[in-house]
């Protein structure tokens, strides 16, 4: 029973912890909150792979990027070919001014990829962005094609990976 209190406490502070992620990605004295709250659940129970990511991403975003890649490559080294974790460790490697390693990353993000993975036009777009910065245009336009297509019918991705690079 008491192991049960600890489970539902620390998945309530995780998913407020993913709230406040969503609700203020940039704010940070909300990001500083969730990842108290995340801190606080990992004291209750070990927390799962989504929690860890969770917690590198609000890392990230506060621009503690040694210890979110830190966090990213704990997760990384059970889940080899997430495409999810290999996307956040792609936009860290960018925002380092890593591109070469971004690309990699972001390569085999892709290719780790299924076109009904929740986010997976997200994780595109990163990619195009991280080929078109690096002056890859012909083959960031080939890419965004190609998940065009492969996200067919599923529309609401779809249209986002139009939207977000419509003029390449």
């Amino acid at each position: 029973m008491v192991e049960q209190i600890k489970e539902r406490s620390a998945s309530l502070l995780e998913d407020s912890a993913s709230d406040l992620f969503g609700l203020f990605g940039d704010d940070e004295r909300a990001l500083e909150a969730g990842l108290a709250q995340l801190e606080s659940a990992a004291r209750l129970v070990a927390p799962g792979l989504d929690a860890r990511l969770l917690r590198a991403r609000i890392l990230a975003n506060l621009g503690r990027e040694l210890e979110a890649t830190r966090a990213l490559k704990a997760v990384a080294h059970e889940r080899p070919r997430d495409p999810h974790v290999l996307a956040e460790l792609a936009s860290i490697a960018e925002d380092a001014g890593r591109a070469k390693e971004a690309l990699e990353l972001y390569r085999r993000a892709v290719e780790a990829l299924r076109p009904a993975e929740p986010g997976a036009q997200y994780l595109v777009i990163g990619y195009v962005a991280c080929l078109a910065h690096a002056g890859r245009v012909r083959e960031a336009l080939r890419l965004r094609r190609q998940w065009v297509q492969r996200l067919g019918k599923a529309r609401k991705p779809r249209r986002a990976l139009q939207r977000w690079t419509a003029g390449g």
